[in-house]
């Protein structure tokens, strides 16, 4: 097997921290220091080889199985699941924090839904949030309006994924 620098790198690091690891387990008894040091460098360069064969076979075994969903027809079944994804990932929650000072008002629309919802400052000088949920925001448009006294100061605007059961507040 050829070896480039860096599999000889990372097979030398392999090689050292485990004779760091090992050092302590060396007895002079048993054997001399060069049979010691052979034994941890060749089991070393077995585990180091078993590794890379096994992740080659991971890759390939990974390779094979990404080709063939690629040539696989659409089922039923599969075409269900696809569907049930689009709608959960279709559907997320629009949360807009802001301060309530003065007695400004504004409004968030998202096209493509029926409902506009506007906001009245009441000057409690406190910071709020007010989150929506969206059934579809694929090609929406998300606007903040003004629509008249005070400005208003907002700190963020989060889009998420939704909740199940999120309340609109």
């Amino acid at each position: 097997m050829k070896l480039n620098t860096e599999a000889c790198d990372d097979l030398v690091q392999d090689i050292l921290i485990k004779l760091w690891k090992k050092m302590g387990a060396y007895d002079a008894e048993k054997g001399s220091f060069r049979a010691w040091l052979g034994r941890v460098v060749r089991n070393a360069a077995y585990d180091y080889f078993d590794s890379v064969k096994s992740r080659r076979a991971l890759m390939e075994t990974l390779r094979e199985m990404a080709e063939t969903i690629r040539s696989a027809p659409a089922s039923d079944l599969e075409k269900m699941i696809e569907e049930e994804w689009m709608l959960y990932m279709t559907s997320f929650a629009i949360r807009v924090t802001y301060l309530d000072r003065g007695r400004g008002q504004w409004s968030l629309e998202v096209s493509g839904e029926n409902e506009k919802k506007i906001v009245r400052n009441s000057d409690s000088g406190e910071w709020k949030t007010l989150t929506v949920e969206i059934k579809e925001l694929r090609d929406a448009e998300l606007r903040l309006n003004y629509e008249g006294g005070d400005d208003t100061v907002f700190h963020r605007v989060e889009i998420e994924k939704a909740a199940q059961g999120l309340v609109t507040r």
